[in-house]
């Protein structure tokens, strides 16, 4: 693995050379193994699902059961041509949606102890659950979203929201294991609200998996879009075109300054939205030749929240010698050259997830985290190996 991190990471410094890095061709193979012999780094996972003491998760093709207690494990592996988009869930069903041949969606539904009792294709595209009511967006143009991980998104919103356009109790829906529209009732009004969940009506189908009008349960905050970046060294950009650098350059680096103890040019900004509220995390790193996230270079993290009233970022607390990957109201999770970690927001007790073994840096020694939250219990994944634990404060 390390290795072939030191090959992207070759190709991607000669880019920032070819764009007006200021490091020579002779520094230039030699960066890799003298800048950053030793790295941890992490993701965020949206693909699991827990109902009691039982989580379904998706890896490739594969849908994995796991008994966390026991720490049994089935694994259900699903056909080539599926793309496994998402696992969302209610209090008694699992369920699994995909994308097949010609874009027809596919749905697996698992009752609560694990135990498959649907595999058939369907006809919408997205699936929720909410109060004993299942949602449905049928949009036939539209492309299933893969949300296995969120860590790629600029737009990053946790999976629980709701896409849709018509709707039927869960346990009619069970019954009847509808594959058209027949027995659903179309979502109708500008704000309607259905057995207490409150829907907005979004005209907008100008993204490339929409095509007709629908419903959410929240909007993705348009902010989302302009206030997640990358800085790396050179002060080149990953993420960003030349005008949206710019325009963050201009708009939002100076208050972000703000909060900072320290600006070096390096740091990584990432926003999640969970229940309309934007949790912030703004890993800082010390000037390198390599990619800026080397934890041996690493400075300080800050949590923080971004005020829409004041267009803000509110500081929340700083982190000296953790790289946080992960905040929210209730939790942080965090990495550095000792393994992982998750502590409550409260108490800060810190728990081990997974201790790395440094005596030997090697290929398998590399250390590459994702990490997702739900239901109280954490997933994470190292080194292709997926864990499910109960947090605990």
């Amino acid at each position: 693995m390390i290795k072939l991190i030191k090959k992207i990471g070759v190709v991607f410094v000669a880019m920032l050379f070819l764009t007006g890095c200021r490091y020579s061709i002779e520094e230039i193979k030699t960066l890799a193994d003298e800048e950053c012999p030793d790295r941890v780094s992490g993701g965020i996972s949206n693909s699991f699902y827990v109902i009691d003491d039982i989580a379904i998760y998706i890896s490739g093709r594969k849908i994995i059961v796991k008994n966390i207690s026991s720490g049994e494990e089935r694994i259900d592996q699903v056909a080539e041509e599926f793309l496994l988009c998402e696992v969302v869930g209610s209090e008694k069903y699992f369920y699994i949606m995909a994308e097949g041949d010609m874009r027809k969606p596919h749905l697996w539904v698992y009752d609560k102890t694990g135990k498959m009792i649907e595999d058939r294709e369907t006809s919408f595209k997205r699936i929720g659950a909410r109060n004993g009511i299942i949602f449905a967006l049928y949009d036939e143009q539209a492309f299933c979203i893969p949300w296995r991980s969120s860590s790629d998104k600029v737009d990053r919103q946790d999976i629980s929201y709701i896409e849709a356009t018509h709707y039927m109790s869960e346990e009619k829906f069970i019954e009847e294991m509808p594959t058209d529209l027949t027995g659903w009732t179309e979502i109708k009004g500008q704000n309607p609200t259905i057995e207490g969940q409150k829907f907005i009506r979004e005209t907008e189908t100008e993204q490339w998996y929409h095509y007709v009008p629908y419903y959410l349960s929240e909007k993705i905050n348009p902010i989302m879009k302009k206030i997640g970046y990358e800085k790396y060294v050179g002060g080149n950009s990953l993420v960003k075109s030349r005008t949206d650098e710019e325009a963050f350059n201009k708009e939002y680096l100076p208050k972000l300054q703000k909060v900072m103890k320290e600006y070096t040019g390096c740091f990584i900004l990432e926003f999640i939205q969970i229940d309309n509220k934007l949790y912030g995390v703004c890993r800082i790193y010390g000037d390198n030749k390599f990619l800026n996230t080397c934890t041996q270079n690493f400075l300080y993290s800050i949590t923080l929240e971004y005020d829409q009233e004041t267009d803000s970022f509110v500081k929340q607390d700083e982190f000296e010698g953790k790289e946080i990957i992960y905040y929210d109201k209730d939790w942080i999770v965090y990495y550095n050259l000792e393994g992982l970690y998750y502590m409550d927001t409260d108490t800060r007790t810190e728990h081990l997830l997974h201790k790395r073994e440094k005596e030997q840096p090697s290929d398998d020694k590399y250390l590459d985290f994702c990490v997702g939250i739900k239901n109280n219990y954490i997933l994470y994944e190292v080194e292709d190996k997926i864990y499910i634990e109960k947090l605990k404060k």
